[in-house]
């Protein structure tokens, strides 16, 4: 963050949804490939075992992750070089 001109992240970020971004951000980016980006979004946005929104069904609720993870699978990732293999 510093490198961005972010030397305060708690003073200099309008709210923690920015903040949370700004680290979603990051962790995407860290991702090697695709599969490792799925993942994560997987791990990250995966509704609670059990639980639903209310007024949706969990096959409904199914699908929608499914719809947004759709739109994640378009976006382009550019794979980051792991530390020794440059």
């Amino acid at each position: 963050m510093i490198a961005d001109g972010i030397h305060d992240p708690l003073r200099d970020l309008p709210d923690m949804h920015s903040l949370l971004n700004y680290v979603e951000l990051i962790l995407v980016q860290s991702c090697s490939d695709e599969k490792e980006r799925d993942k994560l979004m997987f791990d990250l946005y995966r509704p609670e075992k059990g639980q639903t929104a209310p007024g949706f069904t969990p096959k409904d609720q199914l699908a929608s992750f499914d719809a947004f993870m759709g739109a994640f699978a378009s976006a382009k990732v550019e794979p980051r070089n792991k530390k020794g293999s440059e």
